[in-house]
C-alpha cells in the first residue's frame, strides 16, 4: 500500500465521512474510537446501508460501518 491511510472517528456523521472519502479518493476509511482502530466503512456500506434506508446525513458513522476489527 503506497497511499496513506484515511482515518475518521465514529462520532463523525455519515455526511462528513462521505465528503472525506470524496476528497481523499478513498473507497474505504479506517475508524478509530479512543485512539484504537475499531472498524472500517466502505463504499459498499454507503450503498447497502445508507442509500434508500432513509437515514439522515447527520447520522453517526457507527450506524453504517461494516464491522469491528478484532485485535485478538
Amino acid at each position: 500500500m503506497k497511499s496513506p491511510l484515511t482515518i475518521i472517528y465514529t462520532k463523525e456523521s455519515v455526511n462528513s465521512t462521505a465528503k472525506l472519502m470524496e476528497v481523499e479518493s478513498a473507497s474505504a476509511i479506517l475508524i478509530k474510537v479512543d485512539g484504537e482502530f475499531t472498524g472500517i466503512v466502505t463504499e459498499r456500506d454507503f450503498t447497502r446501508k445508507f442509500i434508500g434506508a432513509g437515514i439522515s446525513l447527520d447520522t453517526p458513522l457507527a450506524y453504517i460501518m461494516s464491522f469491528f476489527l478484532s485485535t485478538q
